[in-house]
């Protein structure tokens, strides 16, 4: 039986919904040709700021203690901290922008430890991924600066914005 991939969707009832479902066919190591696939995980935010889902929805979890964007991002935090091997990339500033503001001086101080160590990174610096698809090229500019702004003032040059990352594209919605 083929291994089987589903996406998964927060849905405005809060409710996880099943939006795809369709078989992985391609085998990872060819052994007649002896070619791999080479997989690269990179833990990375995805939180878009009020898509399907209110932006206090998105960081709650709907009301779930254990859920949200404010979970991912303790967790990662924690994760990062207790283990320097590992990474993760945060994109979307409005979000770990709120995170920060709810942490205790020790939460804080661990969050500038993995940043200086460089496991958790910031990359386009954007307050959120702006849509391409309804952009003013002045409110995309005041999105990344108001972003990076954050970013400069909590970490200085220990999270220098190097990357630009757009994950999300129009068409795909």
């Amino acid at each position: 039986q083929a291994p089987q991939t589903a996406i998964l969707v927060l849905v405005d009832s809060c409710d996880l919904v099943l939006f795809t479902l369709a078989p992985y066919n391609t085998p990872l190591w060819n052994t007649a040709t002896g070619i791999c696939l080479d997989v690269h995980v990179t833990p990375h935010s995805h939180d878009d700021v009020g898509w399907l889902l209110t932006p206090e929805r998105y960081y709650d979890g709907c009301y779930d203690p254990q859920g949200g964007v404010q979970s991912i991002i303790r967790t990662m935090a924690e994760a990062l901290y207790a283990d320097a091997n590992r990474t993760f990339v945060q994109v979307e500033q409005y979000f770990f922008n709120r995170w920060w503001n709810e942490q205790d001086d020790e939460m804080k101080e661990k969050t500038r430890t993995v940043v200086e160590r460089g496991q958790f990174i910031f990359i386009n610096g954007g307050w959120s991924m702006h849509d391409e698809a309804c952009v003013h090229q002045e409110s995309a500019i005041n999105n990344m600066a108001r972003g990076a702004q954050f970013i400069r003032e909590e970490f200085g040059q220990t999270a220098n914005l190097t990357v630009g990352w757009h994950i999300d594209r129009s068409e795909e919605r």
